[in-house]
């Protein structure tokens, strides 16, 4: 008999939602300058909320050039699937300021 009212557009801040996050690619990883790119990809990880379990696969998958001929190559040897032993790995391959760091390290032994 009455007509039926329009249906109701729910507000995205009325039901405690945030607004849509804009769409950001995942940060690449080439072998040059590891810490910045940890630093990129753990404000990735907390924007996104992506769990532990799929840290080192997200990571894996922007891999290029020499970076991802490296990582075939230490995959080949088993799966690694911790991102702070992940992260290790590649510092220790990429990081350019290791030996200054290891020569620190060994001075402070003294």
């Amino acid at each position: 008999m009455f007509p039926e009212p329009p249906p109701h557009r729910l507000d995205h801040h009325s039901v405690g939602r945030s607004p849509p996050l804009p769409k950001l690619d995942f940060p690449k990883f080439d072998g040059e300058n590891p810490r910045l790119w940890r630093d990129r990809c753990e404000m990735y990880f907390d924007v996104y909320g992506v769990s532990e379990s799929l840290k080192t696969r997200f990571a894996a998958l922007n891999f290029s050039g020499t970076a991802a001929s490296w990582l075939h190559s230490v995959e080949c040897k088993g799966h690694v699937s911790d991102w702070d032993q992940f992260y290790t790995l590649v510092c220790d391959r990429f990081d350019r300021h290791q030996y200054q760091t290891h020569m620190n390290q060994f001075d402070a032994l003294k």
